[in-house]
């Protein structure tokens, strides 16, 4: 699912078969790091991170271990190494975007529509059993296809459902 962008030396190594951070590099799920330094421009919020950053360092007895896992893990929080040795301190929050732009389940699906015309989207739908072939490839969607919304435990909730026009579609 992920496609991460933001490490770019061990996505060329996971080209060649090196892939020691466990990230997703194919995925159509895009995973960027921020851009802060417009942010970082405004005085009361640098002093802030700057504060937030050196009291937790300052409070913390596994201050080498946790440089350590700074320089390693370039504050990756989804790092393997760093989740396998239960790393924690000051991390950035990757986001689902591309190009720093939202991208998120829906743009996947209207994009996939725009590459595939005779793939209709549903909103507030629910396909209950989806079709497939002989290469478990989805055909279409079976009987048990409801429209409107959908209550579980009186929580409405919203569902995207496939519906192919035409068998085989991808």
């Amino acid at each position: 699912m992920e496609n991460c962008h933001y490490r770019p030396l061990y996505r060329w190594l996971a080209k060649i078969g090196f892939n020691p951070t466990r990230h997703g590099w194919k995925g159509w799920l895009h995973t960027e790091k921020a851009v802060p330094m417009a942010a970082l421009r405004n005085r009361a919020l640098r002093e802030v991170v700057v504060e937030s950053i050196l009291a937790s360092f300052c409070d913390s007895r596994e201050q080498i271990e946790r440089l350590e896992w700074l320089f390693e893990g370039e504050l990756d929080p989804n790092d393997w190494d760093l989740v396998k040795k239960d790393a924690f301190g000051t991390r950035f929050a990757p986001l689902t975007t591309r190009n720093h732009a939202r991208f998120g389940t829906r743009e996947h699906l209207f994009e996939t529509r725009r590459k595939h015309p005779n793939l209709r989207l549903e909103l507030n739908a629910l396909a209950a059993q989806v079709l497939l072939d002989e290469n478990n490839r989805a055909i279409g969607v079976g009987p048990n296809f409801y429209l409107g919304r959908v209550y579980w435990d009186k929580t409405p909730l919203i569902h995207f459902a496939l519906q192919f026009q035409q068998a085989g579609t991808p």
